[in-house]
């Protein structure tokens, strides 16, 4: 895009009607207008691909229910964050305790001989040469 002179007159000028930038996942569950359109949402029905980010979420979501309730006897912190060393066992213990055991990278895997199998090679057969 050519340097914009004056933001509405150089977007007309390279053609540009307008812009709308929405980021749903910075919408509250509760607006209004998520209430009133459910549909809108992102969800794990909807997009299969954000189950990664789901478990994810999920067990930070314990762990920090779990901090506050003092119920991480590896962090005697809790609930707090004073110094650079409970914030180093912290870390810690999410990493170990909650993520690891997730297992995320499974969700980045790929059955190579069955996608070729079922996927790839009936492709190319429905081609014509």
């Amino acid at each position: 895009m050519a340097e914009l002179k004056g933001t509405l007159d150089g977007l007309r000028q390279e053609g540009l009607l307008s812009m709308v930038d929405i980021v749903l996942n910075h919408t509250a569950n509760d607006s209004t207008w998520i209430v009133d359109h459910p549909e809108a949402t992102y969800n794990t029905d909807d997009c299969p691909h954000l189950w990664a980010a789901w478990e994810l979420d999920s067990a930070l979501q314990r762990f920090t229910k779990d901090f506050a309730q003092k119920k991480v006897p590896e962090c005697p912190c809790a609930p707090y964050i004073k110094t650079e060393a409970d914030l180093a066992q912290v870390m810690r213990v999410i990493q170990t305790k909650f993520l690891d055991g997730l297992r995320l990278h499974e969700f980045f895997l790929c059955d190579v001989q069955r996608v070729m199998r079922d996927d790839f090679q009936p492709a190319l057969r429905d081609i014509d040469p």
